[in-house]
């Protein structure tokens, strides 16, 4: 039997991009081509769950600290049924702060592009295609480009995509610059030009910058 473990929301998101820069670092660090495109198909699969991870647990607390119970009930059966992340980052932001999270330019096209080569990689499928080279015909060849395309440089984007997303919600809700860094630095551990001790983030709400220690 397992023993039940518990962690702070902002706790368990900073993981996953530390994770994330891990993951980024060890492909620059990579010896070979075939290493780091490995690394780099990790990177991209963990960026997008990522981000999921993230307004999941950063929205379940914001409902929490601004006490509506009709924004709160909404949210807990968005997160109860089977919901995209395209819903979650069309939907949510507008109803929460009247602002919509553009999918068409930006972060929002950066991430709904990595998301393409995440689907290209994760929903794998054999197209069973057909080569000649030559007089040698070689048949049931899976097509492998969005893998065969990934490099480190590939890591270090789906990186930066992911953290482009958490900053454009923070955008989104209103933020200014140093209330955002001190959210990013709480929330995915990216440490910006804001200090987490600074005394001007005493009493901020919770969902930008939770004062329990993880």
């Amino acid at each position: 039997m397992i023993t039940a473990t518990h962690s702070t929301p902002a706790g368990v998101v900073v993981e996953y991009f530390e994770s994330l820069r891990w993951l980024a670092e060890s492909a620059r660090r990579a010896t070979d081509l075939a290493q780091a495109r490995r690394i780099a198909a990790m990177a991209t699969i963990l960026a997008v769950t990522a981000v999921e991870v993230f307004l999941n647990l950063w929205f379940r607390v914001l409902v929490d600290d601004r006490n509506d119970a009709k924004l709160k009930a909404r949210l807990v059966s968005d997160l109860d049924k089977p919901m995209s992340l395209d819903q979650k980052l069309t939907e949510w932001p507008v109803r929460h702060f009247n602002q919509a999270f553009d999918l068409v330019a930006g972060a929002g096209r950066a991430f709904i592009d990595l998301k393409a080569v995440r689907n290209g990689i994760v929903h794998f499928k054999t197209s069973h295609e057909t080569i000649q080279a030559s007089n040698v015909i070689i048949h049931g060849l899976a097509n492998t480009t969005h893998y065969d395309a990934l490099n480190a440089a590939s890591a270090e984007r789906a990186l930066s995509v992911a953290e482009g997303v958490v900053a454009e919600v923070m955008r989104l809700a209103g933020f200014d610059e140093v209330t955002a860094n001190h959210a990013l630095a709480a929330w995915i551990g990216k440490v910006g030009s804001a200090r987490l001790d600074d005394p001007t983030s005493h009493g901020v709400a919770p969902w930008i910058v939770p004062h329990v220690q993880r």
